[in-house]
């Protein structure tokens, strides 16, 4: 497990800093295999939503591809993404025509770099009253991976944060209407977890800028949580023992990134309660304090745990 996160951080300092790492393609499945998935994504998803009634009615701003360029002015800087050769791309700026950075990949991949243009750059995004811009970096590969690089244009070029979008995006909007943009995406801490990247849960997230860096808006994430006769309303459909832990994670990390945790833990209780009625009882308990100890241990993996563990009072 050691290994694994460490892993996992390599990866993240690849993309971001060097902008330099690609992925592997998911192993193929068969026809049979894809429809069972696909038929059972469907049902943890309107499973979960119901729970959350109209939390989850629109698309999330996270799943939309944020619009983008490939050069940009803002006062006396520019920005430009260009080939350098074949197989190299790399990102330029320049400030007053004299260039004073470039960010390169050598994947392969044309589309590694992009400006984000919603919000324009230059657009205060973080209330300190200097322009900033959003650079997209994507690694290529099958679903991964996106990270964002936001600059400060003030007197000096100053990278000020860097974001991990990992297999998804980040959309930057004013969700609160204080003149701030939040970075709204997703935590794929859970990714390959418990079965495929398909089965794979990943909350949104949403962070707003404080103390000089983007953090979880806790008011802005927090949610009420479900009624008991709509949380305990039924068991779900498992056609496969081992759907059990990607069936009740989903549950639970809704929960749990919506401010609800302990309910989660209930939720979790009652679940293994009802689970398999002919199955011994201490068998059951083991295997939910076996589930719980690696639902955890994955949990505290994900970028935002500290914050997470705040927002649940735990």
């Amino acid at each position: 497990m050691l290994k694994g996160k460490l892993l996992k951080y390599f990866l993240i300092f690849a993309v971001i800093i060097p902008f330099v790492w690609g992925c592997n393609a998911d192993t193929p499945r068969s026809a049979e295999e894809k429809k069972h998935e696909e038929m059972k994504n469907d049902f943890i998803s309107q499973y979960v939503k119901d729970l959350f009634e109209g939390s989850d009615d629109t698309e999330s701003s996270s799943d939309k591809y944020p619009t983008r360029a490939e050069s940009a002015k803002v006062n006396k800087y520019n920005f430009k993404v260009r080939n350098k050769s074949d197989k190299v791309v790399c990102m330029y700026y320049f400030k007053s025509g004299k260039k004073i950075r470039s960010d390169c990949d050598s994947s392969g991949f044309h589309n590694a770099f992009y400006i984000v243009t919603t919000p324009n750059p230059g657009t205060d995004i973080n209330g300190d009253g200097l322009p900033e811009l959003i650079v997209q970096k994507y690694s290529g590969g099958a679903h991964c991976c996106f990270a964002y690089a936001i600059f400060s244009l003030g007197k000096n070029l100053k990278l000020i944060d860097t974001l991990f979008g990992e297999h998804s995006y980040f959309n930057f909007k004013d969700l609160d209407g204080d003149g701030k943009y939040e970075a709204i995406g997703r935590d794929w801490v859970f990714a390959y977890w418990s079965g495929s990247f398909a089965d794979s849960p990943a909350p949104e997230v949403i962070l707003r800028w404080k103390n000089g860096k983007y953090r979880l808006a806790v008011d802005l994430m927090k949610k009420t949580p479900p009624l008991e006769k709509d949380l305990y309303d039924k068991m779900p459909y498992i056609s496969r023992e081992g759907e059990t832990y990607t069936i009740v994670s989903a549950v639970m990390i809704k929960l749990i990134y919506t401010g609800n945790g302990n309910l989660a833990l209930q939720y979790c209780d009652w679940f293994w309660k009802n689970l398999y009625k002919k199955t011994p009882k201490q068998k059951l308990i083991n295997q939910k304090n076996e589930f719980l100890a690696d639902f955890k241990k994955q949990l505290k993996g994900s970028l935002y745990w500290l914050e997470l563990k705040r927002m649940n009072g735990w």
